[in-house]
């Protein structure tokens, strides 16, 4: 396009040289630059205009201040020398959008190249943009140009030509170290739970851990009689150790959408704390309140899969939320309500711990201000 433009202030000055000095070369020189643009719109316009795009995006998820790879295939149906293709991106976080741009030129068939597949018109263009703040970045193909291989013309690419033009991908907070201190009662926690020990055995009879033969010490009520039975010794029914969570972190979601939320610092500070938790052993339940399914919901989080899981679960929440009463509208959906700790976690960056203000990050240096002070669930 700056060279379109640049050709343009060429002819105009070829045009004045010819007039100052009446020269016929010179005015010849210019008919040819007036000609030129005209013969090759003709030439490359058809071809131009068939030309079609996939956009690709090899990996999914990256962390927060890395780069993302992005590409295009692009398929020249011509054989004309190369045209080039200028792809215009729209970056949309939540609450503020920016703009990429990259370009790459596209061989004809049977100009066999480098990046040219079987010499079938194929080229990879591959660009890069910076992830700058935490979420889920929807990537939308804005509107591609192909020029001329002098790149004087510029014609835009029909919209029916892309594929693949909106793509999403997960951009995950930098997750920065939090002291957690877990109570004794929480690591002896034995609430109810619908996941169970494979490894260890307890006192949960809804559930069955194994069946072994019997040790001393053992209960009569725990013998499976029919079993015994038929082996022609004791059997004993071990009963299963249910894992509960002793830990709820309530993620009020109020406001969430609006252009001034501090998204990025507020699922910052939700993935800092939880991984805290994780590294001491704290098994524990993240909830929110899903406006677009109108439910609330829970993930339980005790590995790393888990908290990973969460996030782009969480990630997906844009629309503006009205108030809700979370802990009565868990307790109507899940009915059990034991715990030991529950930690609150509002837009405004105040965390709550067991209903008493423990911290408000709002304005500060999260690395410094989440490592200072030890959470104790």
């Amino acid at each position: 396009m700056k060279r379109g433009l640049f050709y343009l202030l060429a002819s105009a000055v070829t045009l004045y040289a010819a007039m100052l000095y009446n020269s016929e070369s010179l005015l010849l020189l210019f008919y040819v630059e007036l000609a030129l643009p005209a013969a090759l719109f003709i030439v490359y316009f058809p071809w131009m205009r068939r030309l079609r795009v996939r956009l690709e995006i090899p990996v999914q998820v990256t962390e927060e201040g890395k780069r993302l790879a992005v590409s295009a295939a692009c398929y020249n149906p011509s054989i004309l020398p190369g045209i080039t293709v200028v792809i215009k991106l729209r970056l949309e976080y939540t609450g503020r959008r920016e703009k990429a741009a990259f370009q790459g030129s596209v061989p004809g068939r049977g100009r066999k190249r480098q990046n040219n597949r079987d010499g079938n018109g194929y080229a990879c263009i591959q660009g890069e943009f910076l992830a700058g703040g935490a979420g889920t970045v929807r990537i939308r193909i804005h509107r591609i140009w192909c020029l001329d291989p002098i790149g004087i013309l510029a014609v835009p690419l029909p919209r029916k030509r892309w594929e693949h033009w909106e793509e999403k991908i997960l951009v995950l907070p930098e997750i920065i170290p939090v002291p957690v201190a877990v109570s004794k009662k929480s690591r002896d926690f034995a609430g109810e739970s619908d996941t169970f020990s494979d490894v260890w055995g307890g006192d949960d009879p809804a559930e069955v851990f194994q069946i072994r033969n019997y040790q001393p010490g053992d209960k009569l009520r725990s013998v499976h009689w029919k079993l015994s039975a038929r082996e022609q010794e004791l059997m004993v029914r071990e009963q299963a150790l249910p894992l509960a969570c002793p830990v709820l972190f309530y993620l009020d979601l109020q406001g969430a959408g609006g252009r001034k939320c501090p998204w990025g610092a507020f699922m910052k500070i939700v993935a800092s704390i939880s991984m805290g938790m994780l590294l001491e052993g704290c098994r524990h339940y993240v909830i929110w309140y899903d406006s677009g399914e109108g439910d609330i919901r829970r993930m339980r989080v005790e590995k790393e899969e888990d908290l990973y899981e969460m996030l782009l679960q969480v990630f997906q929440v844009y629309t503006l939320q009205k108030p809700q009463d979370l802990e009565e509208l868990y307790r109507k959906k899940y009915h059990n309500l034991e715990y030991v700790t529950v930690l609150w976690l509002n837009l405004e960056l105040k965390l709550q711990v067991n209903g008493q203000e423990f911290r408000s990050y709002q304005g500060l240096d999260l690395e410094k201000e989440l490592g200072r002070q030890e959470i104790m669930v």
